[in-house]
């Protein structure tokens, strides 16, 4: 009977404990929370159905439960088993984040990319999407990644991304900020950014994704009630990009937030953001962040790329390219 908000379990007010338990909890639900999709098939098949089952009927009175200190206890033990799940996802982040390259090991003369960030990194296998759109005659994409759900920058760097940074000769890390945090007013975004800038060694390049808003219209997290969002999609764009712009030191900024408020504006039809949460994209918003992302990792135009998913209209592909195309030139990017 743990209270239940927004489809979440609002752990944090029943566990009033040290925060790796908090965490621990938070990270040993949220699987089961957001359930990324292990197909195509049925990431599509997942985009179909309702956020929620209809209600169902009264439940007849309860008896009597067995009090508050045996609650108590099996709080403290799933606590404990979640903090026990949380720190051994930080010795080995494979334990709990894969998404699969398109070969098994890398091709020759590929370009290696590291991915960093959380949920929006892995749903729809975003980095294999991006490496799925990269044109033939341009270096093949090879990745790895290090995602946690809801993490944000300063997680990244106390859950060790150092040492993956470190394990390769990466041509680019591309950090994906958590999805709210560059317009927040406090210091977690600055001083994540400074400790994350770094690690990064000289001659590395360090990519920052700018996040895109959310959806006033599903806005269940109850983010253009509060007056730092700027009470709307098309400000809170902008001030997501102003805190990125105002943080980066050495870093390249990747405006997908830009590209995907114009197709909003521009294109109106096109689903980019999902409808149950206004937040994670759909199939056509994770091509569209692909499409940026390669402009932004090859420093080349969007309308270079013909790969077309399966599932998505080739049509609206071609718009989807266009239009990232001109936001590669306004922002400069190639």
């Amino acid at each position: 009977d743990l209270p239940v908000e927004n489809n979440r379990l609002q752990t944090d007010g029943l566990l009033k404990v040290l925060s790796p338990f908090a965490n621990g909890m938070h990270r040993l639900l949220e699987p089961a929370v957001e359930k990324r999709p292990q197909t195509v098939a049925e990431a599509r098949d997942g985009f179909r159905v309702a956020l929620m089952a209809p209600p169902a009927p009264e439940p007849p009175p309860k008896k009597k439960g067995p009090g508050i200190v045996p609650l108590a206890i099996i709080a403290m033990l799933v606590a404990g088993v979640g903090a026990y799940a949380y720190t051994e996802h930080q010795k080995d982040p494979s334990n709990y984040i894969n998404v699969e390259n398109l070969t098994a090991t890398p091709p020759p003369g590929a370009k290696k990319v590291l991915f960093a960030g959380n949920s929006h990194v892995y749903w729809w296998d975003q980095p294999r999407l991006v490496a799925q759109v990269v044109p033939a005659g341009q270096p093949p994409l090879w990745f790895d990644v290090f995602a946690w759900p809801g993490a944000n920058v300063k997680r990244h760097v106390e859950m060790g991304v150092e040492d993956t940074i470190e394990s390769e000769d990466w041509a680019a890390v591309v950090l994906q900020p958590q999805s709210v945090e560059p317009a927040l007013p406090n210091d977690e975004f600055s001083e994540g950014m400074a400790r994350f800038e770094k690690l990064v060694p000289s001659g590395m390049r360090s990519i920052v994704w700018v996040p895109w808003a959310r959806d006033e219209k599903t806005d269940i997290y109850g983010v253009y009630k509060a007056s730092w969002s700027g009470g709307g999609s098309k400000e809170l764009t902008h001030r997501l990009e102003k805190g990125v712009r105002s943080w980066i030191q050495k870093s390249e900024m990747c405006p997908l937030g830009e590209a995907f408020l114009r197709v909003r504006t521009e294109l109106p039809k096109a689903p980019v953001l999902d409808e149950r949460d206004g937040s994670k994209a759909t199939h056509v918003g994770a091509y569209l962040n692909a499409v940026m992302l390669y402009s932004c990792i090859y420093k080349r135009d969007a309308a270079e790329v013909t790969f077309v998913p399966e599932g998505l209209d080739p049509g609206a592909a071609a718009k989807l390219r266009a239009l990232a195309s001109k936001v590669g030139e306004d922002y400069k990017l190639y």
